[in-house]
C-alpha cells in the first residue's frame, strides 16, 4: 500500500497494470494511495505496436518513468519505453528495502508498546538525513554493532530497541576480492625498496575505511592483496587505486612488479 502523496516529474514508480484500452493503459500507483496513471500507447515500447495486449498484461507489475503531473487533480502520465533495465533493478531494490525499514520500524514498535508512527516520527528524517534512506542508516547500525546510535539524540529505550530490531533483522553480507602480487628489485638496497612499495599500497588501501585491507606474504618475491567490503564496486575502487599507486611508485623506487587478481 502506498504512502506518498504524488510523484514529481521524471520520477521512477512501481506500477500495476489494472485496465487496458486500445490508446493506452492506466496503472494503479504501488506507493502512492488512490493515484491512477496514464501510459499512452506511443510511451509502452520503442517499436510499433498492433496489439497492447502482446506488451502488457492487466495485473503485471513494472516500473514506470512519470512525464507530467497535475496535482490539482491528481493526473499522471507515464513511460514504459523511458525505462530501461538497470533502472527497473535499482527502483525494485529501493522499493524492497523501504518496505523492509518499514517492516522495522513495525517490530521496533512492538517492542516499545507504540505506535509505529511514533517510531517512524522520532527516527525517519535523521536517518534520511544521513544515510538517504532508512534502510541505509540501519545498516549502519547493524555495521558499527549500534555506535552510529550515539550520533542521535534518541531515547535510551528507543536506541536500544533499534539495535535488538536491527541486530536480528539485518544480516550484512560482504563480498572479498584478492589479486596476487608479484614484487623485485635488483638494486643493493632492493629490500628496502620492496618494504617501501608494499608500506605504500598498505597506507593506499587504508584511506578507504569501509573496506577491510591486508597484504600478506606467500613467500618472497610474492604477496597477496585481500580486501573485504560491502559492494564490489565498493572494493574494486580500493584494488584500482593501489594499483595506480603501485604504478607511480615503482616507478621511482626503481621495482619491478605483477599484479593479477584473482576470482572469488
Amino acid at each position: 500500500m502506498g504512502t506518498k502523496k504524488i510523484p514529481q516529474k521524471n520520477d521512477l514508480v512501481l506500477v500495476v497494470v489494472n485496465n487496458i484500452t486500445n490508446h493506452g493503459i492506466y496503472c494503479d500507483l504501488k506507493e502512492y494511495d488512490g493515484i491512477t496513471a496514464y501510459c499512452h500507447i506511443s510511451e509502452i515500447a520503442g517499436t510499433f505496436i498492433r496489439n497492447i495486449r502482446n506488451f502488457v498484461k492487466v495485473g503485471q507489475n513494472t516500473v514506470a518513468k512519470v512525464l507530467r503531473v497535475s496535482p490539482e487533480n491528481n493526473q499522471v502520465d507515464i513511460s514504459l519505453k523511458r525505462v530501461n533495465d538497470s533502472h527497473k533493478r535499482d527502483k525494485i531494490q529501493e522499493y524492497k528495502r523501504q518496505n523492509a525499514a518499514i517492516a522495522i520500524c513495525n517490530l521496533i514498535a512492538e517492542k516499545l508498546k507504540i505506535k509505529v508512527d511514533q517510531v517512524r516520527n522520532e527516527i525517519e528524517t535523521p536517518l534520511i538525513k544521513i544515510y538517504g534512506n532508512m534502510y541505509a542508516g540501519f545498516e549502519e547500525i547493524a555495521v558499527s554493532e549500534g555506535e552510529v546510535l550515539n550520533d542521535y539524540n534518541f531515547s535510551t529505550e528507543m536506541k536500544k530497541a533499534i539495535l535488538d530490531v536491527v541486530a536480528i533483522s539485518i544480516q550484512i553480507s560482504t563480498v572479498n576480492v584478492s589479486a596476487d602480487l608479484g614484487v623485485r628489485s635488483f638494486a643493493p638496497d632492493g629490500v628496502e625498496h620492496v618494504k617501501s612499495l608494499l608500506k605504500s599500497a598498505e597506507e593506499t588501501a587504508n584511506k578507504f575505511t569501509e573496506v577491510n585491507s591486508k597484504i600478506t606474504t606467500l613467500g618472497s618475491p610474492q604477496y597477496r592483496i585481500n580486501l573485504e567490503g560491502r559492494s564490489y564496486d565498493e572494493v574494486l575502487e580500493v584494488l584500482d587505486s593501489i594499483e595506480s599507486e603501485l604504478n607511480t611508485i615503482s616507478k621511482s623506487l626503481n621495482v619491478e612488479y605483477v599484479i593479477e587478481r584473482k576470482k572469488n
